[in-house]
């Protein structure tokens, strides 16, 4: 029998399977995804030599369209597996403006694969750490941030080849492998090609979502700090945000000389949407103004801002034809109940009307405007039950008809764009709400939908010129870890692992984390130092927000498994995984001090509910908007976090009844932040019932219920809060923190690339 050679690399105390596609620690595998471990193999192979991004990303992905990011994703995980340092590495080397090379040294070998057997079925590769992990990378950038365009050195391929000595029985045995080998290949290929075809057929009679590549990206900004972008319909100009210091600017930036100017100085509030004019000459934008948001314009050549209307949301749109406005806004109506209102005003914010009205849960959102100026399509429907419930539709601006274009189709759309010729619109969405938001061709007017992009960065909004030759688009990346200070005192805290928002603590001080890790939405424990990780959930689309019962018997978490987001309940080592309401969609679950009840809030209308904790009828005890229930730890009182009618945040603490709307009790009292506004994160009591925590802009503070202004607990710079909370005895504090890294990127011949697809 015929001895079969394979290929192996070596370097320090790993190894590479080529065949399996392995990568060893001693002896043990290392999880990698498939992407990952092919950036790893092509620096290996290549070891010594400097790897530019553009060669990595065409040996990697070779026809395939994929953003930068992707490459900063895999050289991340890499080093993660590798225990690499990037300031100090034994293995891969960053070289600025350049690329990277494997700096370690490599043995290439070649052995039977019998020496190797048990090691093989020791383990499997697993996924590794989601997106929402990755970082921005180093580039060279003027004085403002904008990038630099440089002229990256070109390398002719060094490749090398090393002599081996083999017997002739060796050598035929290779032979006759590689010619066995080579014919199944090309019997798969061939039947793989016609399966392709039938597939293409398939995909070309119906809806079905395609992934197309697309002209490469051309990084604008690398500072992590632009999220919010717009180029003139020339395609001369890009205005984008900048924040330094929680403050935000907007800068004006010229393609052609990358030169930049501040066309709007810092400000303490943040933007919310930026479009220029149809003829150019002005820049509009939406940015907070005394607790709402308000819609102004800026001259393009700079001057004095003018506040156009007030009370709007974030997303608007600018008519091709005359300037006029599109928006949405929520209102109450004679009920009190929230409504969401479509909105048109002249080019000046005069003349106001409204088009159509949603009652809440469901609202309007991105509005865009046809070409000719008659028609508007924009989202509708509700996101936060975690199912496909927005549908794109159109409306008549003159007499307003309506016509649903599609139905039911997506979990959320960011941003609608008409393409000039009315063929179609681009959007930035995503049908699922574990999917990642991508750019998508939406075909007018029958809505089908095609993929556009498929990469592992967030994008958050685009902008086309209008004859869209070129787009600019925002990106999005999370960083962000679950830190602990095992004496309570924030600043003593130390990252212990990558985590995401929720998170909870055992009664034996054990921490209950949601993470990525593994490609899903899981919930895992681990021990406070951040060993004897343990997963609990898996397979199951998002599984978040855990908490915990006081006797550490249950975990309370949400879970869209079943289509919709609904509390579920699960024994601490995850046995047992029990759907407990069923309604139109459910979360901010939270255990009651005595561990008898579980209390929620409803999506849509937000009000709160509690269930036994061991099952049975839920029953309402709030009939308004009130969010992210706390309960005291004596039981005695109930706080919560209620929207005024300007639509800013407060803390409404109450005694707890079984009565139904305890928060109208006449010993309701009310907290605001006259400073900073009010994030909807965790509510939590201190043990001896009289102060309440809660976030506010990056800050963590700590509001005595006996009045007065509430006092600053802890400050992440540069970072947000995603959650806190101590251990039951008090001794340790914990909290997520991380930051959204946002970035723009330009497309050029943007249209030309869509029209072939």
């Amino acid at each position: 029998m015929a001895v079969i050679f394979k290929q192996f690399y070596e370097f320090g105390r790993f190894r590479i399977d080529t065949e399996e596609r392995v990568l060893f620690c001693e002896s043990k595998p290392v999880s990698l995804t498939p992407k990952v471990f092919e950036t790893l193999l092509v620096l290996v192979e290549q070891h010594g030599r400097i790897l530019s991004k553009e060669e990595l990303m065409n040996r990697i992905w070779q026809d395939s369209f994929v953003e930068e990011g992707n490459l900063a994703f895999n050289v991340r995980q890499l080093r993660k597996a590798l225990g690499d340092d990037a300031h100090a590495p034994q293995y891969l080397e960053t070289v600025p403006r350049r690329g990277y090379r494997f700096i370690a040294n490599v043995k290439e070998v070649l052995a039977d694969d019998s020496a190797l057997m048990s090691s093989r079925e020791s383990g499997i590769v697993e996924l590794a750490e989601s997106n929402h992990q990755v970082t921005t990378q180093n580039a060279y950038k003027n004085g403002n941030g904008f990038v630099t365009q440089l002229q990256e050195a070109k390398e002719i391929p060094n490749v090398a080849i090393s002599n081996q000595n083999f017997s002739n029985s060796y050598r035929s045995a290779v032979i006759v492998s590689c010619l066995a080998v080579s014919l199944f290949v090309a019997v798969f290929f061939i039947w793989r090609s016609g399966e392709g075809k039938n597939k293409d057929e398939k995909r070309n009679n119906s809806s079905e979502a395609q992934s197309y590549p697309l002209p490469k990206f051309e990084k604008l900004t690398e500072t992590g700090q632009s999220n919010q972008a717009a180029i003139s319909p020339d395609g001369k100009y890009v205005a984008y945000t900048r924040t330094i210091n929680n403050q935000q600017s907007i800068w004006l930036g010229q393609l052609a000389t990358t030169t930049e100017s501040e066309l709007v100085s810092p400000k303490d509030e943040h933007y919310y949407g930026l479009a220029f004019s149809p003829n150019g000459e002005y820049l509009y934008f939406v940015r907070y103004d005394e607790g709402l948001l308000s819609l102004y314009r800026v001259p393009m050549i700079g001057g004095f801002e003018t506040k156009l209307i007030t009370s709007l949301q974030g997303s608007f749109s600018l008519s091709p034809v005359d300037g006029r406005i599109a928006y949405v806004r929520y209102t109450f109506n004679e009920k009190r109940a929230q409504q969401c209102d479509l909105m048109v005003a002249d080019a000046d914010g005069k003349n106001e009307r409204t088009l159509a009205t949603r009652d809440n849960p469901e609202y309007f959102y991105t509005p865009a405007w046809s070409p000719d100026g008659n028609k508007l399509v924009y989202m509708v429907g509700m996101a936060q039950g975690g199912a496909q419930e927005f549908s794109i539709a159109e409306i008549n601006v003159a007499d307003g008809t309506l016509r649903m274009l599609s139905e039911n189709q997506w979990f959320y759309i960011n941003r609608l764009v008409w393409l000039s010729d009315s063929s179609g619109l681009i959007a930035v969405g995503k049908q699922r709400v574990e999917d990642i938001t991508q750019l998508w061709f939406i075909s007018y007017p029958n809505a089908v939908a095609q993929k556009l992009t498929n990469g592992t960065t967030d994008y958050l909004d685009i902008s086309l010129s209008v004859d869209a030759d070129k787009a600019v688009l925002a990106q999005a990346t999370l960083v962000s870890d679950i830190w602990v200070a095992n004496n309570g005192k924030a600043d003593d805290a130390k990252p212990i692992t990558p985590a995401i928002d929720g998170f909870c603590w055992l009664n034996d001080e054990r921490i209950v984390f949601r993470s990525y890790s593994t490609g899903g939405s899981d919930i895992w424990t681990m021990k406070m130092d951040g060993t004897e990780q343990k997963q609990l959930t898996s397979n199951a689309r998002v599984n978040r927000s855990p908490t915990a019962s006081p006797d550490g018997r249950y975990i309370v978490f949400e879970s869209n498994r079943n289509g919709k987001f609904h509390i579920w309940r699960m024994d601490a080592d995850g046995n047992n995984q029990i759907q407990m309401t069923n309604s139109q969609g459910e979360y901010n679950p939270v255990i009651s001090s005595d561990g008898l009840w579980i209390f929620y809030n409803s999506i849509g209308n937000r009000h709160l509910w509690k269930i036994p904790v061991e099952g049975g009828e839920a029953t309402k005890l709030i009939d308004k908007f009130s969010l992210v229930p706390a309960i005291s730890p004596d039981n005695k009182q109930i706080a919560f976090i209620e929207l005024d009618e300007k639509h800013k945040y407060k803390v409404a603490v109450t005694p707890l009844s079984d009565k139904e709307n305890p928060g109208d009790n006449q010993e309701k009292r009310e907290f605001v932040n006259s400073k900073y506004r009010i994030s909807v994160l965790r509510l939590q009591w201190s043990l001896e019932n009289d102060e309440i925590f809660y976030v506010a802009e990056h800050k963590l503070f700590r509001q005595s219920l006996k009045g007065g202004e509430p006092k600053l607990f802890a400050e992440v710079k540069g970072d947000d809060f995603f959650d806190f909370d101590w251990s039951p005895n008090g001794k340790h504090f914990a909290f997520t923190r991380g930051a959204w890294k946002h970035d723009i990127s330009l497309v050029k011949d943007f249209r030309n690339a869509i029209i072939h697809k």
